[in-house]
């Protein structure tokens, strides 16, 4: 179908490309665009959109509100006139558009316009002055020179990056080198402190604890101790436990694993020889006993 320049018909929603560039605004205004949609849903008599169609694809130019009200109201077409053009076309009609009717501009807009003509190559070269993108934007000289230059301010603020500080050292047999000196005399970030606990497994957390609660009650039976600071030896203890866990937290997991096992064994002889109570009770010290003489082995006398 051959679109004449100008011509008024309705365009499907689905026709219409928005993806070109050819927003002009800042951002879209909803309350505006819920406004254009009751207005649809009445079935109020709407302005056309502007349409540049270049063949193949239809650009919408202008009437993004009523484009978005339209299909949120749940219309399929919409009234458009139709101009013959390229996207380029499109976009220097809608950087000029709503300057006199609908909802009216802002300066954030007109500074989209500008940006917009200005970043594209084509129609930069095209408008190469600043007298050429007022006019297509329909906005003032003086605020064109403004806009511009603040981009030409923004990308020449960014300091070129110092260069590097050498020096040439000699070392003591005669040779040569150069040394970056722009770090010199800095001293290195302390390294934190290492954890005076590193995490255990649940497993290690408990055979620890276990530890200690046998020290303290042992300490409780026995006679008042003269040692001037007893929270000082339990701090020793308990750094002796974790040097301990460090030095044989592989055997550690394994005799927790050994102590499940004793476990396990305790329930199998509980549930399948409840006839037989002498039985289940030697299954069962056995069990302890190789445990115990294992803990022995990794902890010394200290676990009796």
């Amino acid at each position: 179908m051959t679109t004449i320049v100008g011509v008024k018909r309705q365009v499907t929603l689905g026709e219409l490309r928005i993806d070109g560039g050819t927003q002009p605004r800042e951002a879209l205004d909803t309350a505006i665009t819920a406004e254009y949609e009751a207005a649809y849903r009445r079935g109020d008599d709407m302005p056309p959109v502007i349409v540049f169609h270049d063949g193949a694809t239809h650009w919408l130019a202008d009437g993004f509100h009523r484009y978005f009200a339209a299909r949120a109201a749940g219309l399929d077409a919409i009234p458009a006139d139709v101009h013959t053009g390229t996207v380029l076309d499109a976009i220097v009609f809608a950087c000029g558009a709503n300057e006199g009717h609908g909802l009216r501009r802002c300066d954030g807009d007109r500074r989209k316009a500008i940006l917009t003509i200005h970043g594209n190559p084509e129609l930069a070269a095209r408008y190469n002055t600043q007298a050429l993108i007022a006019e297509v934007c329909r906005c003032s000289q003086q605020f064109v020179s403004a806009v511009l230059g603040d981009i030409t301010t923004s990308s020449n603020i960014s300091d070129p990056a110092p260069a590097p500080r050498t020096s040439v050292v000699k070392t003591k047999r005669g040779t040569t080198f150069t040394r970056d000196s722009s770090k010199a005399g800095r001293k290195a970030a302390p390294k934190p402190p290492p954890d005076p606990e590193p995490d255990m497994a649940p497993g290690d957390r408990a055979i620890l604890a276990a530890r200690l609660a046998k020290e303290k009650r042992a300490a409780a039976k026995a006679k008042p101790s003269s040692d001037p600071c007893p929270e000082a030896k339990w701090a020793r203890v308990s750094q002796e436990l974790v040097l301990k866990n460090r030095a044989y937290k592989s055997e550690v997991v394994g005799l927790t694993a050994l102590e499940k096992r004793a476990s396990e064994q305790l329930m199998e002889c509980l549930v399948g020889h409840l006839d037989s109570v002498a039985m289940a009770r030697t299954a069962t010290q056995r069990a302890w006993s190789d445990f115990w003489q294992r803990k022995q082995y990794l902890f010394g006398d200290g676990m009796k």
